[in-house]
């Protein structure tokens, strides 16, 4: 029979030989015990000050701690427990004026938010002859925002949306979301939401670009994500590198869009379109940048500038994000498991990438998977199917899962790409970096109902498909 004692022994002798944070998950695996045995040796070990635990929603991370981690530690606790406190009366005293302010009510959220439909908006507020009656001060702030520097006479600018690249060689289809054009400058915007890059399209833009207005134009690629550049399948890597030497091509953010909206909204005279700015504002801020409430953000910077320890405190749990984010992603591969593995689907977890992926897939498909993952580290979620085969049934379930994604409101516009058969981008839940949002929905164990929802959405789809696959076809390359 075992005592408290031996399991406190046995407890510490795993954290110390780890030397790593471990979930209760890991711990019950390891010891295979039950959880609230591994509560009771935990409980135990914190009141003496040897282990530090920190509450993830469901999951904990636990770690083997020195007096000196554990004073650290304890601040953070401290930190936590004080920002959780008014966090909770904020939003109580919100939820007291909700009638009053609704805080949650926006027109953008009736709108047709796509890149189509953001552009049409973003070229409205940019043209001079725009309805919204503030000639070309809009435009004049957004050309000194992204530091184009080319001068025009602005107030004669024409503002159009879906340009066809008319002056490509080869007569491309393609079409420019936005390009103003002004005393012979040509300004070309690529507004992108959610869609992937093709391939060669910014390529393509750029050499559309220069056939009709010679070196006097730029192209502003503008994305939801920081520090987001054209993928080397749009535009090669010495191509982009070089266009954006000479000032031809942009790379701006959605965060620097927020910026240039707040100044056009302290310039704008009519309160309407001021209105109309601070909703948009807003609406980005909380779907693209994961700032879901500013009197929150506000609260947390008075709250960890307050005192010194309170700033090292908030620091040393910065520092650790990376650590939390892998816990957090392994707890959900744990739950999916849990969720899908009754249906026979087999899940693997790819951390080692800086694409993160989890695949999921069935013993019986032949070299296909249903793949959820990140182009960059918790940046533009996606959902795929993956194929190591080439024929006539790759172009058949491309064609199956184009038609049913109109259906799925969570998905924006469906493309393929190489072995990506075919994949879609999340418009909910769509970036992961800086969105706490998501992270909660992670630890909260809905982010696992949510990614277990579509992947037997996916599979309805495509395994009539996939059982038939061939099992010669020739392979490429894995994911």
């Amino acid at each position: 029979m075992h005592t408290a004692t031996d399991d406190e022994a046995r407890l510490s002798h795993l954290l110390s030989k780890t030397r790593k944070p471990l979930g209760i998950s890991a711990i019950q695996r390891r010891l295979k015990w039950g959880y609230h045995r591994v509560r009771s040796a935990l409980a135990a070990l914190e009141s003496a000050k040897h282990v530090a635990i920190h509450p993830l929603g469901q999951g904990w991370i636990t770690t083997l701690v020195t007096e000196g981690e554990w004073v650290m530690f304890d601040k953070q606790r401290q930190l936590l427990e004080n920002l959780s406190g008014q966090l909770r009366l904020l939003q109580r005293t919100n939820r007291l004026y909700q009638r009053q302010l609704s805080p949650d009510f926006s027109a953008f959220n009736f709108m047709r938010f796509d890149e189509n439909g953001f552009s049409r908006i973003l070229a409205s507020l940019l043209d001079p002859h725009g309805n919204h009656a503030q000639g070309s001060s809009f435009l004049r702030l957004f050309i000194e925002h992204f530091g184009i520097t080319e001068s025009a006479d602005w107030e004669r600018a024409h503002v159009k949306t879906e340009q066809s690249t008319s002056h490509l060689p080869d007569n491309s289809k393609r079409r420019i979301d936005i390009e103003i054009s002004a005393s012979g400058f040509g300004l070309g915007i690529e507004n992108k939401l959610y869609a992937a890059d093709q391939a060669d399209q910014i390529s393509d833009y750029l050499s559309h670009l220069q056939a009709k207005y010679g070196e006097r134009h730029q192209l502003l690629y503008l994305t939801a994500e920081t520090g987001r550049t054209p993928s080397v399948a749009s535009i090669s890597k010495e191509k982009s590198q070089a266009a954006m030497e000479k000032g031809h091509l942009i790379v701006g953010s959605y965060a620097d869009l927020v910026e240039w909206i707040d100044k056009a909204r302290r310039v704008c005279d009519s309160e309407r379109v001021r209105s109309f700015l601070t909703d948009m504002i807003l609406y980005l801020k909380k779907n693209f940048l994961g700032v879901k409430d500013m009197g929150e953000q506000n609260l947390i910077v008075d709250c960890i500038t307050s005192s010194p320890e309170l700033a090292e405190a908030a620091f040393k749990l910065i520092y650790s994000r990376e650590l939390i984010e892998k816990q957090l992603i392994e707890n959900l591969h744990t739950e999916l498991q849990e969720r899908l593995t009754p249906d026979g689907f087999l899940i693997e977890l790819n951390l080692k990438d800086r694409n993160h992926f989890l695949s999921i897939f069935k013993e019986d498909w032949t070299r296909q998977k249903i793949v959820f993952g990140f182009e960059k580290i918790y940046a533009d979620f996606f959902c795929a199917l993956y194929s190591q085969l080439e024929g006539p049934e790759t172009s058949i379930l491309f064609e199956r899962l184009s038609q049913a994604q109109p259906n799925n409101p969570d998905l924006s516009t469906s493309a393929h790409y190489e072995s990506w058969t075919w994949y879609s981008y999340f418009r909910r839940h769509g970036v992961w970096a800086g969105n706490a949002d998501a992270w909660t929905a992670v630890a909260t164990g809905k982010m696992a109902e949510f990614i277990a929802e579509h992947a037997r959405w996916l599979s309805a789809i495509a395994e009539p498909v996939l059982v038939r696959l061939p099992e010669a076809s020739k392979p490429t390359e894995k994911p």
